[in-house]
């Protein structure tokens, strides 16, 4: 049962209704005027004057295909195809109230609620400017805002500038002014964007605005005239920059670290400006650390824009950016150009309509009256009045007694919430009346998204005139001949009337064709998931959030007031609408209060996540000595912060610390302890067995749940392709993992097995529910009791996919089912949910066989041996512990003793959490920097022992003693990880191991002495120890990683030095280099694809497993958290494309979106592409690498760059 929260696909049939007499006339009039009371009077803003931009010529695609480009043979054409989408000018009078605009920042994001707060600041008396401020802003045919003209002030001044404002306030006009400074000035500027669709679509914008010549394109696809003064790039793309510029000095050299940061400026001596835009990707929880990379590494000479959508604390960010890079101000602002207003939109089923209420309160402080049951208004109203007092209180109350009194208007309060859901057809039909189109419909399931926009025209929505469809065709036509892969054939009637679908399972060309429409004004209605608020240019009158619940890898959770902010600012365009709208859909899931709550919170902090990864340790290694690798990883973001919490708390420790020291002599002084030490050294030790016992027994369960989840999760998409529903057995009291448990005591259920949990029992569901989350599934089940249970998988016992009698498919379709009202099926099944069946589905329970008929799935003995052996382990410490306590007096001693002891332990929490908890996380990146160089010596990514390694370090932090490299003992020898796996490296084996199945002539060793005597100039007695080495050189095997980039760059190089892969054939490569990228582009427990891979691929790929497998294990045991990912099921499918197979054929035989199979075989390219040009790899691999990139560069894989 997916939380779409989209609508009904069908509308109810039309009911005309009219309420009649003088009492429903009075309660009219009453409500209207509470409606004018509630919204206040509302002064429309003047429309700006806004050019439109100028479509490209066919003289100016020629001058762009003379630039110096590597971006593939795909690029040209898709030039071509976006020029002419560019040139193709529809034949219609579009007026200003229905036209997007191209050339305006498309992101509307965070604004202030209170409108008052908005007129004050426009209120405002003008910022002053300089001549040359005021000379660029006189470029532009509007007036600037007074935070547009600070930002400008600030960088022609020489100062980095933090902007924090809603998207969609003109922060890309501060940007286009400085650049305009610059590039006057003969200076170079780079911009960076998170997404490659971004920069993409700025190359687009820029060129536009300085030229063809004037901008370059530099992403991981594609590069084009990044000789150009201004280059657009990913964040990405500058950090390896940033990196590759930099040398590192030789050990023993005064001065190493000046010269280290001085290094590798002049390749950026011209550079004046880097643009940050989307800077708030700093918090990312999976890139994040990029941002605050590229900062740190950026010379001082460069000025640093970072444009933001509004947070919590930019000054924050200005602070750590002025000491880390330079001056730095911030700018802030939450004033919107264009005003945005909230609605609440839900189901009239009386009328069979949607009905549209205003979801903020005058004010915007807290939540409309109207979407408060009229059982908690009173609370409400005194709550409120209480909070605001005097002739504000009055008003308070004045609101909620216009409210109650109309009554017969909250019916639909009382009703069930699933009831109070509007068709998405009702909801169109009133956004069109209302003139509120066009609109970004956001929902958070790709499904949906198609679904939707295909059932909207069959329900007769048509938002189109007849000159608009014909535009619209030429368009389709023009796709057609461009990137015929791309035209989603199913959704071209919808297109055809205003509608659209856009998510990350469209290829790009598709939705850059959605986009393009929708941008002329030809679409009115885009159906959307969120990725489409991450920047891209798109501004629409109205925004519509589906539902206020998400589900995410963590389960269902509320959205983020930002993500929130983020895409209802897309509403109100500039230069157009004199008001936007934000509309909140009733879902299912929430309450109206659910979205108050979310606004309320306010914008969420921006949060350092920085973290170490093979890729920055391997990077600073070859950059910096290691004093200069940990001196840059205390400059993070992340430290800054964490230092100044701490010396808030530093008040607080003297005293804490005093109160702890007299528990201590309290617990010292109790009664029993002291005259029976012994004992109570037993029962402390028995206590501690105990818990260390429990602990080791829930650890090892929950690993037996997920294998068992994960195996058994597989037998049912197995089972399924028998039968729609196969019967299985469940064990809802857990005894498949009690060690003493045997077959005959388990107490198993039969179960028909309707569907997967949250998807309304679809028959895509499948798809849907795996794509939703990773993990074993949840699924629907009808027990032999005629109830219905939702269970994780690890609660299957069994699957019998034939029985003698089946209940039909639409059983799981059932409205049985799908308004079931779960409930916890009870202490004994924490994980599962139960509802009660109906009559029609008794039946169908009494047909399941016995619980004797299902063969059970027992987990692996080694499992259960395991937890016998806790089990015991914690038989015997209870036991000991009930010893202890018959001794005479040991109870009341005992009881003493543990209350002080549970003040001591919350006092030093408290001191921990004052003064060890944050410095340990302060420096918590620099142990997991050691961690990681333990990894990598184990592997001989380091071309030095590990005695050597950890003498380097312990120098580095001034301490004495043996050291621990990855922290926990997990250093190793170096060097022998690598010849372990076989590893081949291009004129080296690490270490001088020897490598399977190559002959020693194919490989010379490298040598590495790390303490050679009589050096030239050395004049340290003979005997002496030499000083220990500032640095640590990377091996070949190490090099090798740090040139490639990818979710575990050790595990890529480890793989791509496998003897396993030497010999491969180009095709078969392409499968094992697939299965390698699988792991950062998908995640669909249930994948399937009709082509198996090769055997030759199929032998290599299990090879890879092993070695898999000891990486895995030393990473855990040394506290290191890197995917290692291999997925086996995906190779065939890049075996195909790069024989030869066509993209339809790829379609039909999987169950991947089109958008997942194109960046799956993208990343395939990628890597490959990498491979070939990584100097370390042997010169085979390198060849067949090159040759995977020309068979499968190709459309739609090579018109990505788009």
């Amino acid at each position: 049962m997916a939380r779409s929260g989209c609508g009904a696909l069908s509308s109810p049939p039309t009911v005309c209704l009219r309420r009649g007499g003088d009492a429903a006339g009075a309660r009219a009039r009453r409500a209207a005027a509470a409606k004018g009371r509630l919204a206040g009077p509302r002064s429309p803003r003047p429309k700006q004057d806004v050019p439109k931009p100028r479509p490209t010529s066919g003289k100016t695609a020629r001058q762009k295909e003379q630039n110096p480009t590597d971006a593939g043979p795909g690029f040209a054409r898709l030039q071509k195809f976006a020029e002419a989408l560019e040139g193709l000018t529809p034949t219609i009078d579009r007026s200003p109230t229905t036209t997007a605009i191209a050339d305006v920042e498309g992101q509307l994001g965070s604004a202030e609620l209170n409108n008052g707060r908005e007129t004050a600041e426009r209120k405002r008396e003008p910022v002053e400017m300089d001549e040359t401020t005021a000379a660029l802003a006189a470029q532009f045919p509007f007036q600037l805002d007074d935070f547009q003209i600070k930002a400008i002030k600030y960088i022609v001044r020489g100062r980095s500038v933090v902007v924090s404002a809603p998207t969609g306030s003109g922060k890309t006009a501060i940007a286009e002014a400085c650049m305009r400074h610059f590039l006057g000035a003969g200076r170079r500027i780079i911009y960076t964007t998170p997404l490659k669709a971004l920069s993409n679509q700025k190359l687009v914008e820029m060129r536009q605005r300085f030229g063809v010549e004037a901008v370059g394109l530099q992403t991981g696809d594609a590069s084009v005239n990044i000789a150009a003064p201004l280059v657009i790039m990913t964040t990405e793309i500058l950090r390896n920059q940033l990196y590759r510029s930099r040398t590192i000095a030789p050990d023993g050299v005064e001065g190493a670290e000046a010269a280290t940061d001085a290094a590798g400026d002049d390749d950026f001596e011209d550079v004046a400006l880097v643009v940050l835009d989307e800077v708030h990707y700093l918090g990312d929880p999976w890139r994040g650390s990029v941002w605050e990379e590229v900062l740190i590494n950026l010379p001082p000479h460069i000025l640093v824009l970072g444009m933001s959508a509004t947070v919590k604390n930019p000054g924050d960010l200005a602070g750590w950016i002025r000491q880390v890079h330079g001056e730095c101000s911030v700018v802030s602002s939450t004033h919107r150009p264009v005003p945005l207003t909230w609605h609440y939109c839900h189901a009239d089923a009386e009328l069979a309509r949607a009905r549209l209420k205003p979801l903020l309160a005058r004010g915007g402080r807290r939540l409309h009256p109207s979407l408060v049951h009229p059982s908690a208004r009173g609370k409400q109203g005194e709550a409120g009045a209480a909070a605001a007092g005097g002739q504000r209180g009055r008003r308070v109350l004045d609101e909620l007694v216009s409210v109650v009194e109309r009554t017969e208007e909250d019916d639909w309060l009382s009703v069930p919430r699933a009831r109070r859901v509007p068709s998405m057809a009702q909801v169109v039909r009133l956004l069109n009346s209302k003139g509120m189109l066009p609109a970004l419909w956001f929902c958070f399931s790709r499904r949906e998204c198609d679904l939707c926009a295909i059932a909207l025209p069959t329900q007769g929505i048509d938002l189109t005139t007849p000159k608009e469809r014909e535009a619209i065709q030429r368009h389709i036509d023009l796709a057609r001949e461009g990137a015929p892969e791309a035209v989603r054939e199913d959704l071209v009637p919808s297109l055809l009337a205003g509608i659209a679908s856009h998510h990350a399972g469209c290829l790009p060309a598709w939705k850059t064709l959605v986009e393009h429409l929708f941008q002329q004004g030809l679409l009115k209605l885009v159906i959307a998931t969120e990725t489409l608020a991450a920047g891209i240019n798109m501004p629409a009158r109205t925004s519509l959030i589906s539902t206020m619940t998400r589900r995410s890898g963590e389960g269902f959770a509320a959205l983020r007031h930002n993500d929130l902010q983020q895409m209802a600012g897309r509403a109100g365009r500039r230069g157009y609408d004199t008001e936007g709208h934000c509309v909140v859909v009733a879902s299912k899931w929430d309450e109206p209060s659910a979205a108050w709550e979310v606004l309320k919170g306010g914008p969420e902090p921006l949060e350092s996540q920085f973290s170490a990864g093979y890729s920055m340790a391997l990077s600073l290694l070859a950059t910096r000595s290691l004093p200069d690798a940990r001196a840059f990883l205390h400059k993070s973001f992340l430290r800054y912060m964490g230092g100044a919490a701490t010396r808030q708390r530093l008040a607080e420790v003297a005293a804490l610390e005093r109160a702890a020291e007299d528990l201590r002599r309290e617990l010292g002084a109790a009664d029993g302890v002291g005259s029976e030490p012994e004992l109570w050294q037993r029962f402390r030790a028995a206590q501690e067995a105990a818990r260390s016992a429990k602990a080791a027994g829930r650890r090892l369960r929950s690993a037996a749940r997920a294998a068992h989840g994960g195996a058994m999760a597989e037998r049912v998409a197995e089972a399924r392709r028998e039968t729609p529903c196969p019967a299985v057995a469940l064990d809802l009291e857990g005894r498949l993992l009690d060690p003493g448990a045997g077959p005959d005591s388990l107490a198993l259920l039969p179960a028909w097995l309707l569907g997967p949990s949250e998807v309304d029992g679809k028959d895509d569901g499948w798809e849907a529910a795996a794509d939703a989350a990773p993990g074993p599934p949840r699924y629907v089940c009808l027990g032999a009791d005629n109830r219905l249970y939702d269970v994780p998988a690890h609660v299957l016992a069994g699957v019998r996919p034939s029985v003698p009698a089946e209940p039909p498919p639409s059983l799981a379709r059932g409205s049985s089912v799908a308004g079931a009202g779960w409930t916890a099926a009870g202490p004994q099944a924490p994980s599962a949910l139960t509802a009660s069946g109906t009559k029609g589905t008794a039946g169908w329970a009494a047909a399941l066989p016995g619980p004797g008929a299902f063969e059970v799935a027992r987990p692996d003995p080694g499992t259960l041996r395991s937890l016998r052996a806790c089990a015991d382990d914690l038989a015997v410490a209870q036991r000991a512990q009930r010893e202890a306590k018959a001794h005479a007096g040991f109870r009341r001693a005992a009881r003493g003793h543990e209350r002080a002891a549970r003040r001591l332990a919350r006092v030093e929490e408290s001191v921990a959490e004052a003064r060890g908890e944050l410095p340990d996380a302060r420096d918590a990146t620099w142990r997991a920097f050691k961690r990681l160089l333990g990894v990598l010596g184990k592997f001989g990514a380091l071309d030095m022992g590990a005695a050597a390694v950890g003498a380097a370090l312990l120098a580095c932090e001034g301490t004495t003693g043996g050291a621990e490299v990855d922290g926990r003992g997990a250093a190793g020898a170096g060097g022998g990880g690598a010849a372990a796996h076989g590893a081949q490296v291009n004129g080296a084996a690490s270490h001088g191991a020897p490598i399977d199945g190559v002959a020693p002539s194919q490989i010379q060793t490298v040598k590495h002495d790390a303490t050679s005597e009589g050096r030239m100039g050395d004049t340290t007695p003979k005997g002496t120890p030499p000083p220990p080495p500032r640095s640590i050189p990377l091996s070949p095997l190490g090099e090798a990683a740090r040139q490639l980039h990818g979710g575990n760059e050790l595990w890529l190089a480890l793989a791509l030095t496998h003897a396993a892969l030497q010999d491969l054939a180009p095709e078969h490569l392409a499968g094992a280099l697939a299965a390698l990228a699988a792991g950062d582009a998908l995640s669909r427990p249930g994948l399937r694809v009709a082509y198996p891979a090769a055997p030759a691929a199929a032998a290599a790929l299990e090879a890879l497993e092993g070695a898999r497998l000891e990486l895995e294990r030393a990473q855990a045991g040394a506290g290191v958290e890197v995917p290692v990912t291999l997925d086996a099921r995906v190779a065939g499918l890049a075996q195909a494309w790069a024989a030869g197979a066509s993209w339809a054929q790829l379609a039909a035989d999987s169950s991947l979106d089109d958008g997942d199979v194109a960046r799956l075989l993208m990343r395939t390219v990628d890597l490959a592409r990498q491979a070939a040009h990584c100097e370390q790899l042997l010169p085979e691999l390198r060849a067949a690498a090159r040759k995977v990139v020309r068979a499968m560069d190709r459309s739609p894989i090579s018109d990505l760059v788009h």
